[in-house]
């Protein structure tokens, strides 16, 4: 009963070492996918096609209403695109469909790699959430 406790006071994000009780703290799924440099310049639509999910967002585009419609944890830019606590982000691979306005449209599949894995209870506590990086590469493998 004392370890639980002094986990949860004292070491926040921390198991206890004897794997008695686990804490409760959770975590979720991270990915960042990184555009070539110069690859957008201007707005355009962000399709995602995972296994199980699809989401569509509206970038570099911040007066058009439809920019209001963009997925809680879907945020984008020139550079590419953050995904955080979708179930996309936890994906070993994406479609990623880019339609510039002012370009003619593409898409690649993306592999995401996991760089890091969070483990808020400690090691052997549940959850383990992944941090994936990504990048799209047009022309070649």
């Amino acid at each position: 009963m004392l370890c639980p406790l002094l986990a949860a006071l004292l070491l926040p994000g921390l198991g206890c070492a004897d794997g008695s009780a686990c804490t409760e703290i959770g975590c979720e799924h991270e990915a960042t996918v990184t555009f070539p440099a110069g690859l957008v310049t201007g707005a355009y639509t962000l399709v995602l096609e995972g296994e199980r999910d699809t989401a569509t967002a509206r970038c570099l585009d911040p007066g058009n209403p439809e920019t209001a419609d963009n997925p809680v944890g879907l945020s984008c830019d020139g550079n590419g695109f953050v995904l955080e606590g979708l179930e996309l982000a936890n994906e070993r691979e994406l479609v990623v469909t880019v339609m510039p306005d002012d370009g003619d449209p593409f898409s690649t599949t993306v592999r995401l790699e996991a760089v890091d894995e969070l483990t808020p209870n400690g090691p052997d506590c549940p959850p383990v959430c992944f941090v994936r990086n990504g990048q799209v590469r047009l022309g070649g493998p």
